[in-house]
């Protein structure tokens, strides 16, 4: 059931009832403020029990319900951004699509009353980090050539002694640096500070950093500003890191979309950014192309979406299904397009549900995904979609040609407009993306509407608690004030005044004891839940570290060989090197998951010495207070004294929050590092794991100092004292018209008994 839905027709009652019963209790105690007095602070200790509170708390969590943020994670030409471009733009060429990893940007979609931009350009950190992983690829292809160069010199005497052929410096050097670019890291950085140099360094009105604003009449137009800046040629591209674009469309309306770069960026920041971004993602697609659907690459990508707050909606698309249909199943169907389409679907089903049981473990979205694979996998068409929509003028190359080929091989689909329209509309798969998109939507705002009707029945339950202790109260200060007596009260002001001085002793002393047992309580707590957390963490990324293989190429031994390469580019041969590896995405979700269990067990422990330490503290006052009979029973009114004891202790603020650092920027790289990358990122995992260690053995002893130096700033026994006096102070003045005063607690106490009982 939709929010909307069930805010018109249940919520809206409920919320419109309670607001009501809070705001006519504050006017009932705002009416007797003389009764009242302190009475407040006492029965409520939630800061949402005032009206205007919850009505801005509800229609926060209802905003929140509306607003779907949906990630988009695919790798280089999946066609993440032509199916960006069909559900949005109707095929229109809004969206950049990257040439290579090295020109995308982190972008994120949003509704806006004008089409404008915001772009992020790069941190001068960022530029260094790209000119420090350029040397670093300097310096590995120096140490790489250099040691292949020893191996050729080394080579013995072929063909009777005589020396072997010369060899090509020039050729060897190519080959070690075709092998570098391979690297996603070096390579992609050494790329992308090679285009920075080309373009002449940063802009001098960038170099703070501040973000560069966009704005233009229409989309058309802010797409041909936006080449400069995301374009595959811009002037302005290889400094631009992250974009947000605010355009006037409905189906953008309470949708932001979030379009990521490419694995292995190799600005950690914006790798950091695209993780956190993705992580507030309410669903997330995964986009891999039909013909090498679910490679290594797309594992990796999905490494992202991680375990703690892990996004819980994963969907699969298979693009660019129409290069699917042209081979063996257009014949095996004799040209009949849905039969083909479906063993398509079929075929891609089948080897994704093989391919995700190996990764069910990793995330909570893969686990759901695979339990509903048949209705989370979508194939499309981005170019059947363009044949649709798009005016016959403006189809590109590639359009025109898949235009033919179906023509052509499928015939009885594409006899007539109407059939053609029909089985374009199925290829496109844009309708059933739709669908999937909205059923995230109505899934987002019924959980949101169920957690909107707990919040106001807990509120309420929590109102009916409040007036519960009240009544409790006044009627316990109404009997006080029937039978008190003006004698009786000097009396008591009389023994207050004279075990004031020892009384605050010993209420401190008291005070000081229970705070020393329970901050010791609090450490032992804490101490004993990092202690099971860590225990149970040990060996949570040992299967991510490992070694791989890495191949490179080296001209072979031989005149034939010599012969080989000059003639035809051969005599060369492929030989391999074992480097260090290691699972990014599997040790960071190791240490996530340890953060977040530490983080959650200490919490508890925290909350539960939190309403151990104020129980020690009442009993601890008040059991001295009666053995030291500092006040004689006859001279004190027990009730008033734990409630001035409350009020007192009340003052002192209690155990502060655990704190743990978070994980660093460094650690949330994706994907499968090699060689010093792996080795650079295993050494901040495990600088990281100690500085995690280190803060949990630190944690009960730093919230104990905190609480003890705050308890040294406060007089607990003076302010009990003071409490307790005022309240005979405000008795005596209630019984000097002691009538009118009852009076005043009857009506009083009838106005909140009529609240209890839902009048």
């Amino acid at each position: 059931m939709k929010l909307s839905m069930i805010t018109s027709k249940t919520l809206d009652k409920q919320v419109a009832r309670l607001m009501d019963r809070l705001s006519r209790f504050d006017e009932v105690l705002d009416q007797h403020p003389d009764l009242t007095r302190g009475l407040r602070g006492k029965i409520q200790e939630s800061n949402w029990l005032n009206a205007d509170a919850l009505q801005s708390a509800i229609a926060e969590k209802a905003r929140e319900g509306r607003q779907l943020r949906v990630g988009i994670i695919g790798r280089v030409k999946a066609g993440k951004s032509s199916l960006l471009n069909a559900l949005l733009f109707d095929g229109k060429d809004v969206l950049p699509k990257a040439a290579t990893p090295m020109t995308a940007s982190l972008t994120v979609l949003a509704y806006g009353e004008l089409p404008r931009a915001e772009v992020e350009p790069f941190e001068q950190k960022d530029l260094a980090e790209m000119a420090r992983l350029a040397a670093e690829y300097e310096r590995e292809l120096k140490a790489r050539l250099e040691a292949r160069l020893a191996q050729q010199n080394a080579r013995p005497p072929t063909f009777g002694g005589r020396p072997a052929p010369p060899m090509d410096p020039e050729r060897l050097q190519q080959a070690v640096r075709r092998e570098l670019d391979q690297d996603p890291l070096l390579g992609a950085a050494k790329d992308m500070h090679d285009r920075i140099l080309q373009a002449g360094g940063m802009p001098v009105q960038w170099g703070h950093g501040e973000t560069i604003q966009l704005e233009a009449d229409s989309i058309e137009a802010l797409r041909e500003r936006l080449a400069d800046y995301v374009g595959a040629n811009g002037r302005f591209t290889p400094f631009t890191n992250c974009l947000r674009l605010y355009l006037p469309l409905p189906g953008l309306k309470d949708l932001e979309v979030v379009d990521t770069p490419g694995i292995n960026d190799p600005i950690p920041s914006r790798e950091t950014r695209t993780y956190r971004e993705l992580h507030r993602c309410d669903a997330v697609f995964v986009v891999s192309p039909a013909g090498q659907f679910l490679n290594a690459q797309d594992l990796e990508l999905m490494d992202r979406l991680g375990k703690k707050e892990g996004v819980r909606e994963v969907f699969l698309v298979a693009s660019q299904v129409d290069n699917q249909l042209f081979g063996s199943v257009q014949r095996k169907f004799g040209g009949q397009l849905p039969e083909a389409l479906a063993d398509v679907q079929q075929i891609l089903t089948k080897q994704a549900r093989q391919i995700l049981a190996a990764q069910r473990g990793s995330n909570p979205g893969v686990a759901q995904l695979l339990s509903g694979l048949q209705d989370r996998l979508v194939v499309t068409s981005s170019v059947s979609h363009a044949l649709l929509v798009q005016p016959k003028g403006e189809w590109d190359t590639n359009t025109r040609h898949i235009q033919q080929m179906l023509g052509k091989l499928y015939p009885a689909a594409f006899g007539t407009p109407e059939a053609s329209r029909e089985h374009l509309t199925s290829l496109a798969g844009i309708a059933k993306t739709r669908g999937l998109l909205e059923h995230v939507r109505e899934r987002k705002e019924s959980i949101q509407a169920s957690s909107v009707q707990d919040f106001v029945q807990d509120r309420g339950q929590v109102l009916a608690q409040s007036l519960t202790n009240s009544l409790e109260i006044l009627g316990h200060n109404r009997a006080t004030a029937e039978a008190a007596t003006g004698e009786g009260l000097e009396d008591q002001l009389k023994a207050l005044q004279s075990a004031k001085t020892r009384g605050t002793s010993v209420v401190n002393l008291a005070v000081q004891n229970a705070a020393d047992d329970s901050t010791a309580a609090l450490e032992a707590a804490l101490a004993a839940a990092a202690d099971a957390v860590f225990g149970k963490a040990r060996r949570a990324a040992e299967g991510a570290r490992g070694t791989g293989v890495e191949s490179y190429t080296v001209d072979s031994d031989g005149v034939g060989a010599w012969i080989a390469r000059n003639l035809w580019g051969g005599g060369q041969e492929t030989r391999t090197q074992t480097v260090q590896t290691i699972k990014a995405g599997t040790v960071r979700n190791a240490l996530e998951s340890l953060h977040l269990n530490l983080e959650r067990a200490q919490q508890e422990a925290v909350t539960v010495q939190r309403t151990k330490l104020r129980q020690s503290l009442v009993r601890s006052v008040m059991g001295r207070l009666r053995e030291t009979q500092v006040l004689a029973d006859r001279d004190i009114d027990g009730i008033a004294l734990e409630q001035a004891c409350l009020t007192a202790i009340g003052e002192l603020r209690s155990f502060d929050d655990p704190q743990l650092p978070a994980l660093p920027d460094d650690l949330t790289r994706s994907g499968t590092l090699k060689g010093s990358a792996a080795e650079c990122f295993d050494q901040a995992a495990q600088n990281y794991l100690l500085e995690l260690q280190k803060a949990a053995s630190l944690s009960g002893r730093n919230l104990a100092l905190a609480y003890e130096n705050r308890l040294k700033d406060v007089d607990v026994g003076a302010a009990l004292f003071g409490h307790y006096e005022e309240q005979i102070q405000s008795l005596k003045s209630h019984i000097k018209e002691r009538t009118a005063t009852l009076k005043r607690y009857d009506a009083l106490m009838a106005d909140l008994k009529e609240l209890q009982h839902g009048a």
